[in-house]
């Protein structure tokens, strides 16, 4: 059992070497990943009776990122009453910021709860979905990684769920070969290196994003490991979002009262986390690059000095970034500070060179010894996690993510019944992606509804609907911050933005909250009927709006009120105030 596991795991039989799932009656649906955003698929598809769908994972449990990232000091920087599912609010969370065990459990109880776990395949790992045009339905070939066998599924939607971010950066470290110590990833721990396992050694952290700075504050703060953080860039720290620059951590506990309350009374709970995700959304302000830039140099100055404040006397003239808050996702500092400014432990901002066979080489030309090198470098961002042949396109033609033009960051031209959960220009900033897999999985589920109710077998968006998207959002992320950086979310690391929606999630939400059938091929019919019911709406909402005009003005309020604003009395408004008068007996309105 992985760490983080909850122990009652399904153990599922191996599948017969080749399936079809029920295609007669409801659309079939394969999803592709068992982490957040295909647990949160399923419970949608669900909900709206659409029960013919099976899900399957690579790894031997559910969970996703927090199955995989164990290493010391992982855990969410959300807030956990905003990482969770709007639905099944959680009153038991033992901390402000749960650790990655806690987390998994929390979406393995779900899947329990819920009655998933029958439709659930662990340890299939995908290797490729091929489209049937005479049949309307993708072959998808898996490989049970138990009986060492390929197995081949059969369905009419496929969805990829594997997450922005599944494949580690794993970058390549000439001399790696002489290296008599250890190169690990932050995204892949070894389940038997513990922190007690690292005392006496000398430990080297690349990287000083979310990751390493977790590593570096848990392990740093241990006086028998010796530890260097090396980074080659600075970034904008902030302090603990749990009791400002009071407190050490970026968590707190929850008190045993204080979850006897929430569960006593949830609507508490929901509207703690309604506030916080609104107060969260605000923050997106500060991205805009001229709306926000005096909000913005104002906070830039202020946590400038904090940082400054807390940094060795090495790192003072240095840690301050210069490029714009928010330009890429800021970072709890989360005992960071604390740790690098241990007696035993030194922080370094250079480029790692290579491998000597006991030390880390530097761009500058420094050897920093080493037992133990770990690789918090992100992930590979712009890696294409599923081969997929659609009808006229296939992932084959592209490099990477970053070529494909997605169209809401969901569907792709050329692949129909095809949809990706966090496709390109989905990633949020400043907030719970919890929200943005909510807002995606209630549009595939719309879709799926739409294909059952009026017989369609095949939806495929339109290749210019789709460049018409991508080119709207071109032009809102030029009006961010987020060009003035070369980071992982840029095409090469410094092409076009592929990653993140230019946009606060409540706008996020109102792109998204239906298709556009007009934009897809195949959804001509339900086009007209959404054509039709637009007009419909908007006729009564201004017969309505008119009549409540009408029925206002015959009160006399308005009259008066117009009065009072033409009370110079001239020709103009006498005779505008005699019109609008008179529109109650043109239309016998008493």
């Amino acid at each position: 059992m992985p760490d983080g596991a909850s122990g009652t795991s399904p153990r599922l039989p191996p599948f017969a070497a080749a399936q079809s799932l029920n295609t007669k009656f409801i659309p079939s649906v394969l999803i592709v990943g068992a982490g957040i955003g295909g647990i949160t698929l399923a419970l949608d598809l669900d909900e709206a009776g659409l029960t013919n769908w099976i899900m399957v994972d690579r790894e031997d449990d559910m969970g996703g990122t927090w199955l995989v990232n164990r290493y010391p000091g992982c855990r969410c920087d959300v807030a956990a009453v905003a990482y969770s599912h709007s639905r099944f609010q959680n009153s038991q969370w033992t901390e402000t910021h749960p650790d990655h065990r806690e987390i998994q459990r929390y979406w393995a109880d779900i899947v329990r709860t819920q009655g998933l776990t029958n439709r659930l395949r662990l340890q299939h790992n995908y290797v490729k979905a091929e489209w049937d045009a005479d049949a309307n339905v993708y072959h998808v070939t898996l490989r049970d990684l138990v009986n060492d066998t390929d197995v081949v599924y059969t369905c009419n939607v496929l969805v990829c769920a594997t997450g922005a971010f599944s494949e580690p950066n794993r970058i390549a470290l000439p001399g790696e070969d002489e290296f008599t110590g250890e190169v690990v990833h932050a995204a892949r721990w070894p389940r038997d290196m513990t922190p007690a396992s690292l005392r006496g050694k000398n430990v080297v952290v690349v990287g000083n994003g979310c990751s390493g700075v977790q590593i570096v504050g848990t392990l740093g703060l241990d006086p028998d490991i010796k530890l260097t953080a090396l980074a080659r860039g600075q970034q904008w720290f902030m302090p603990s979002s749990t009791g400002g620059i009071a407190a050490a951590r970026n968590s707190a506990p929850n008190s045993e009262r204080l979850r006897a309350i929430r569960a006593r009374w949830p609507l508490l709970q929901r509207l703690h986390r309604w506030i916080f995700l609104a107060l969260a959304d605000r923050r997106f302000y500060y991205q805009w690059t001229r709306e926000g830039a005096s909000a913005r140099k104002q906070l830039e100055r202020d946590l400038g000095a904090w940082m400054v404040a807390r940094a060795p006397e090495n790192l003072k003239d240095k840690i301050v970034p210069d490029f714009p808050f928010q330009a890429k996702r800021y970072i709890f500092e989360d005992g960071y500070f604390a740790a690098i400014n241990q007696p035993q432990n030194r922080a370094v901002y250079g480029r790692i060179a290579g491998l000597t066979h006991n030390a880390v080489r530097t761009d500058d030309g420094e050897e920093i010894p080493a037992d133990v090198v770990v690789l918090s470098t992100g992930y590979a961002a712009d890696h294409i996690d599923m081969q997929v042949d659609g009808e006229s396109d296939s992932t084959r033609n592209y490099a990477g993510k970053g070529d494909l033009v997605y169209y809401h960051g969901i569907a792709l031209p050329g692949m129909p019944n095809y949809y990706t959960m966090m496709g390109n220009n989905f990633l949020v900033n400043h907030s719970s992606v919890t929200e943005v897999l909510e807002i995606q999985a209630a549009y595939i589920t719309q879709v799926v509804q739409a294909m059952r109710d009026n017989g369609i077998a095949k939806l495929e968006v339109k290749k210019a609907a789709a460049q018409a998207y991508d080119d709207r959002i071109a032009a809102r992320l030029e009006q961010t911050t987020w060009p003035r950086v070369n980071n992982y979310w840029r095409k090469g690391g410094t092409g076009r933005i592929f990653t993140h929606y230019p946009g606060p999630i409540a706008r996020q939400w109102w792109d998204n909250a239906w298709p556009v059938w007009a934009d897809y091929v195949g959804g001509e019919k339900l086009a007209r009927r959404q054509k039709i019911r637009k007009l419909i709406f908007l006729l009564v909402l201004l017969v309505g709006g008119g009549m409540a005009a009408v029925k206002a003005w015959a009160s006399g309020v308005p009259r008066r009120i117009m009065q009072n604003a033409f009370a110079r009395g001239d020709a103009f408004s006498q005779r505008l105030i005699a019109l609008v008068e008179s529109i109650p007996q043109r239309l016998r309105i008493q």
